[in-house]
């Protein structure tokens, strides 16, 4: 309402104009109406955080995936976060920002729909994998830890999609880094690189999985 400037009256008809048997939950009503109340400037900012894998980015990734200088991206992520669209946090000193859970399904859905998810997927990839260059390069270890789930999701989703050859760039933009991966802890996330960058098959998980010790039997008591 406060966006697009609506009495309350106008938001009220705005619900009352999608079908009931369209069968929506109240918070995905809500994103409904709310989201066709931004201008497209704003939808396109939503929509670009809904490819992002995991729900969040910082605003110099979004600069480099929309091309919108970084301070622009911030002013809208800054007006969409007074309006709970997105969540802003700070990570490293600079800003971050986050979909809710729900939010990050509904732009994912409005994408697939119109057939633009992975394109823009893609485009994120590409984006990830010119940032990781930029900052190892640079040895701006904060700017790379920043990234890193993106890093990684990047890396799977690629592999999903059988590219192997981003996924490699990513691991030499790592291991490029100076001393980053050993002195911030990420020798068990190149690993996970290398075996994504090697095969098809499904990555071993982020922890080992426990050995599975069998039940003792009714008649025999452990010990």
């Amino acid at each position: 309402m406060r966006l697009a400037k609506q009495s309350p009256a106008d938001y009220l008809r705005a619900f009352e104009q999608i079908p009931a048997s369209a069968g929506a939950t109240p918070p995905l009503l809500a994103l409904t109406v709310g989201f066709r109340a931004l201008n497209n400037a704003l939808q396109g900012i939503i929509l670009m955080m809904g490819a992002t894998f995991n729900g969040h980015a910082s605003s110099e990734l979004v600069s480099m995936v929309s091309g919108a200088a970084p301070e622009t991206i911030q002013q809208v992520m800054n007006l969409l976060a007074e309006c709970q669209f997105v969540e802003r946090f700070l990570r490293y000193d600079a800003p971050h920002y986050r979909l809710h859970e729900t939010t990050h399904n509904f732009a994912q859905t409005w994408l697939r729909g119109s057939g633009r998810l992975e394109m823009l997927q893609t485009k994120l990839r590409d984006a990830l994998v010119d940032y990781a260059r930029k900052y190892a390069s640079a040895a701006a270890h904060d700017k790379l830890a920043a990234e890193m789930d993106n890093i990684l999701a990047a890396a799977r989703w690629s592999a999903d999609h059988g590219d192997r050859d981003a996924i490699n760039q990513l691991i030499v933009s790592l291991m490029q880094a100076g001393e980053f991966v050993n002195e911030r802890g990420y020798v068990y996330e190149l690993l996970l690189l290398r075996k994504l960058g090697a095969s098809s098959t499904t990555a071993f998980p982020a922890y080992p999985t426990p050995e599975i010790i069998p039940a003792a039997s009714p008649e025999e008591p452990p010990l």
